[in-house]
């Protein structure tokens, strides 16, 4: 019986330790796991488990834009997006550390975006999205940010290379506003961000409050919603004016903000029912949707409740977001915060952990954008201008000589090529330069003298040579049309100096005075000057048709030729003349001498008017 007992106790204990054995070697395992996880949370590494179907990709494109946004970044991205799509990535990561840009630019990147065939485009916000960049990041599916990172801000200014930061004229302000309002909204709409928050990217005066559904809705709405209100459904939800305090979102405004202000109107659409109407967030906002011409651009509806008496007593405000008096602008903590942005992503290896991706691949800007950027730029575009013209005058006051004509050329080619090589050059540009250097090609060698082809040549060239300040569009605001006037202007300005300077000059410069013809006498004082070669001057003798002289320089096809003891101005006619050949006289009008060559000698045949006529 002691036996057995001592067996019962044997094995009672050794239960005991293989229990205690278990438990030690389970705390163990939590120990080490909850220390992997602070090793992680102390990295700063964002710990992704499971990542949405819907956003699902094996193979990632990111695109950068670190510049400011023009019709080159626009033309770029659309070529980058083709080329992701082709290669079948099922991301595009759109990278945004960028100031903004041109309307006209941003819209249409964000009109690209929302077109594109890519199942999945997300902003990163790396570091800064102002303006246009906040405008881009709208329209994608989702928003990503870095810590640290901002987007906001997208108030349309007016930068002038002239004159700097320029405010807009109200007409300007409001003619660019509304299609920024609209495309802002639809971006809303379609990627689940709040719509009155949005526009408070692009106004003043847009007030908001953060609130929270206490109670289910007339329609079911489930408690918790949340959602941004603006002045006017404060005032109904709460009956009373908001209380004074600091808006989370801090404004570097100066002016008063909507509930400092005299008793706004309701800020509801023109007809409530309408889903696709537009809901302005402030009453300035409302004048601009007076003609429905906002409603009219959005056709996704809206999802967010339209409120009325019945929700009185259903809602809490959980934050004063922002108070108006400057543009939204957020942080990365205030993005993730009020439901912007998904994630904070620091490096290229959380991006592909967000997406569940095995492959994350870079397409930087081509090196023709950077190129056609810079050529673009109107400075160079001014200094290309001055080398098109000097170096044409030059090489048709000089003919055969080549290098001026290839100088004016190339830079020519370096004003209209950029904006052709990338498919944003109008066609009216090309045909008005063209048909303006034709016209005046013709006053100066058939009609010379007449001036209305001359005229109208001129105005056409100015005209296609402003056109090219334009890529192929349109002015955005009268800053733009007067930074190509003047930049225009200084250009030919510059330009005339060169070409008077370089004529009067040009036969000192050793090398090139043989440009010029000169005298035999010696005498430098009666040496040709650039402008006597190139003259179109009445012929100082007349000249009978039939007269024989002596070409006294190269007569290709302009020169000098001595007949008897005159030298006169002439124009060949056939192939070149060299010095000394005996021309004689084929016609003689009140601007020019036209001389072929002849065998005959010089002065067999008289130099006078009574045998210009025969029978």
């Amino acid at each position: 019986m002691k036996r057995q007992a001592d067996s019962n106790t044997i094995g009672r204990w050794r239960a005991l330790r293989l229990v205690a054995t278990a438990m030690a070697m389970l705390c163990l395992a939590v120990t080490q796991v909850g220390l992997a996880q602070d090793g992680e949370s102390g990295a700063g590494t964002a710990a992704i488990t499971s990542v949405p179907a819907a956003r699902q990709a094996n193979k990632v494109v990111l695109l950068p834009i670190r510049t400011a946004i023009d019709r080159f970044t626009m033309k770029g991205l659309e070529q980058r997006m083709e080329r992701a799509h082709n290669e079948g990535a099922q991301a595009v990561v759109i990278e945004l550390d960028t100031p903004g840009g041109e309307v006209g630019a941003v819209l249409e990147i964000s009109d690209l975006l929302k077109k594109s065939q890519v199942p999945t485009i997300v902003a990163w916000v790396n570091t800064t999205a102002y303006s246009g960049g906040a405008i881009i990041a709208m329209a994608c599916d989702e928003i990503v940010t870095n810590d640290p990172g901002t987007l906001g801000d997208a108030i349309p200014i007016n930068v002038s290379m002239l004159m700097g930061l320029q405010p807009l004229p109200p007409e300007e302000r409001q003619k660019i506003l509304a299609p920024l309002l609209v495309d802002l909204v639809d971006s809303a709409r379609r990627n689940g961000y709040d719509e009155k928050l949005v526009q408070g990217f692009v106004s003043l005066g847009v007030e908001l409050w953060l609130v929270e559904r206490t109670k289910p809705g007339p329609e079911g709405q489930p408690v918790g919603e949340r959602m941004f209100i603006d002045l006017a459904e404060y005032r109904l939800l709460f009956g009373e004016p908001p209380e004074a305090r600091s808006p989370q979102i801090p404004s570097a405004g100066t002016g008063d903000s909507p509930s400092e202000t005299p008793e706004p109107t309701q800020s509801t659409p023109t007809d409530p029912s309408d889903p696709t109407a537009f809901r302005p967030a402030a009453p300035r906002l409302e004048g601009l949707d007076a003609d429905q011409t906002l409603s009219r651009g959005l056709a996704v509806p809206t999802e967010r409740p339209t409120l009325s008496e019945v929700d009185r007593g259903g809602w809490q405000v959980v934050a004063y977001v922002a108070d108006g008096k400057a543009p939204v602008t957020m942080t990365s903590e205030q993005l993730v915060r009020y439901g912007v942005a998904t994630e904070v992503i620091r490096d290229d290896e959380q991006l592909k952990a967000f997406f569940g991706a095995s492959t994350l691949v870079r397409y930087e800007e081509s090196i023709w954008m950077i190129i056609a950027r810079f050529m673009s730029n109107p400075v160079v575009k001014g200094i290309l201008i001055v080398g098109v013209l000097v170096g044409f005058f030059i090489e048709m006051a000089s003919p055969g000589l080549g290098v001026p004509g290839i100088i004016g050329l190339l830079a020519l080619i370096g004003l209209l090529a950029p904006a052709a090589m990338v498919g944003m050059a109008g066609w009216w540009e090309f045909a008005a330069l063209g048909l303006g250097v034709l016209l005046v090609l013709v006053e100066v060698f058939v009609v010379p003298g007449l001036g209305v082809p001359g005229v109208i040549g001129a105005v056409l060239v100015f005209v296609g040579l402003l056109g090219t300040f334009t890529g192929g569009g349109s002015f955005q605001t009268t800053g733009d049309l007067l930074t190509g006037v003047v930049v225009l202007l200084l250009s030919l300005s510059t330009a005339g100096v060169i070409i008077f300077l370089f004529a009067k000059n040009l036969g000192r410069i050793p090398g090139l005075n043989r440009l010029i013809l000169q005298s035999n006498s010696g005498d430098d004082d009666d040496s040709p000057t650039f402008f006597d070669a190139i003259a179109i001057s009445a012929p100082k003798i007349e000249l009978a048709v039939g007269a024989v002289g002596k070409a006294v320089g190269v007569l290709r096809p302009s020169g000098r030729a001595q007949f008897g003891e005159e030298l006169v101005d002439v124009v060949s006619v056939g192939p070149i003349i060299e010095r000394g050949q005996a021309v004689r006289v084929v016609e003689t009008s009140g601007f020019s001498i036209v001389v072929e060559p002849t065998d005959e000698a010089p002065g067999s045949r008289p130099a006078t008017p009574n045998d210009s006529e025969e029978v």
